[in-house]
């Protein structure tokens, strides 16, 4: 057995370790097209084999790597080239990549109608993700309701499906009359299923109320991330810095005392650059939100999912970001009619032999509405809603 002159493996171990993480790609190749083909939306399988073909082909470029530059290039790559060259073409394709996820929801908006008040109140009680039980399902529906957008509700079916909902009904007081109520039930048996539909019933009671804090929450985030594109790294960082001394001046005054000058300054780089970080992460999310209020509109602020805060690694799927990088340069079409093509001019794109928009146009108007009249009804504050109103009809980027 030969050994290589600077490597750790012998021709023969390289020749199996090549050969066995092509099967590896054909493998996870056949096992990704299972997936697609059969339907399945088993986000964490698809992901799980991605990221193994993933890591494999990053461990062939390395070890093809090193033998390049160690003047052992024989050729040996080129047993499975073919294979490793459709594969690549395969899973570097945006669109066979999200095909599963793309189906999934399109078929979503494809069989439904306008979304209801009913749909509406679901996202406001956080049941989409008890519903559909990960987070692979939770943003495809998102994105389909995204995509679907609402239809008008009349003001009696507001009032009958939100009437406990009000600022009235879902006080302090009201939570404590609750409470007492449940107390004078005979028996612990009685308490404990009383105190279930008590809890159930405080929720279903403020989380519309709660909804009103998020709406004005993303709204400010929006404002924050559009300033906050138009600076440049050499800004940032300064201002990160800054930021950082103000924010933690008292634990920098502690460190600094007990600390010595060395040590000190090795643990501020440090958390400076932890600081930096969890920052950056902050306004990754804010422009995400802000990237997707400015081409779906205002039916983002009536998702709580789409929050900047709601984002992060335990909240979002591993590949959400380049997913929604997908999703907002290839959004999904619908066949435009003749008075589409004269209200979008110059959106209109040609697809077998016809003109096609994406299906969230024309969906502004109504969800504008839903939006300004559930504000209206929750809190009877003109003040709030005027707030609102005059940041639908803005431009965030607009701003100096």
């Amino acid at each position: 057995m030969s050994a290589t002159t600077n490597s750790l493996f012998t021709d023969e171990h390289l020749e199996a370790l090549n050969r066995l993480a092509c099967k590896v790609l054909l493998q996870a190749k056949e096992m990704v097209d299972y997936v697609e083909e059969s339907g399945m939306s088993e986000g964490h399988n698809l992901e799980f084999l991605e990221s193994v073909t993933q890591a494999t082909k990053i461990a062939l470029s390395k070890l093809s790597k090193t033998r390049e530059r160690d003047g052992e290039d024989d050729g040996l790559w080129d047993a499975c080239s073919f294979e490793k060259a459709h594969i690549c073409m395969i899973l570097e394709s945006e669109s066979s990549r999200w095909r599963v996820r793309e189906t999934a929801f399109s078929q979503g908006i494809w069989a439904k109608n306008k979304l209801t008040l009913s749909d509406l109140l679901a996202v406001i009680n956080n049941k989409i993700m008890a519903l559909y039980g990960t987070h692979w399902e939770e943003e495809d529906t998102a994105i389909a309701r995204l995509n679907r957008g609402y239809s008008r509700f009349s003001l009696e079916e507001i009032t009958r499906k939100l009437q406990t909902s009000t600022q009235q009904a879902a006080n302090w007081r009201q939570q404590i009359k609750w409470d007492k109520g449940v107390d004078g039930a005979v028996g612990t048996e009685n308490r404990i299923e009383e105190r279930e539909k008590y809890l159930i019933q405080v929720n279903n009671a403020l989380a519309p109320m709660h909804m009103i804090g998020i709406i004005l929450d993303t709204m400010v985030q929006i404002k924050l991330a559009a300033d906050w594109v138009k600076k440049d790294a050499k800004w940032i960082k300064q201002y990160n810095n800054r930021m950082f001394d103000l924010r933690r001046a008292e634990e920098v005054k502690n460190a600094k005392a007990l600390l010595s000058e060395g040590l000190f300054r090795k643990w501020k780089g440090a958390e400076r650059r932890k600081y930096a970080e969890r920052v950056s992460k902050e306004n990754n999310a804010r422009v995400w939100t802000m990237k997707l209020y400015l081409e779906y509109g205002s039916i983002v602020l009536l998702d709580p999912l789409w929050n900047p805060i709601a984002f992060g690694c335990g909240n979002r799927t591993a590949d959400f970001a380049s997913y929604m990088s997908y999703q907002l340069q290839k959004p999904l079409l619908k066949r435009a009619t003749p008075e589409e093509i004269a209200r979008y001019p110059g959106k209109a794109v040609d697809n077998e032999g016809s003109k096609w928009i994406p299906w969230h146009y024309g969906n502004k108007d109504n969800n504008d509405y839903v939006l300004l009249e559930l504000m209206q009804f929750m809190t009877g504050d003109d003040t709030i809603v005027t707030h609102i109103e005059e940041f639908l009809a803005g431009d965030p980027m607009a701003t100096e």
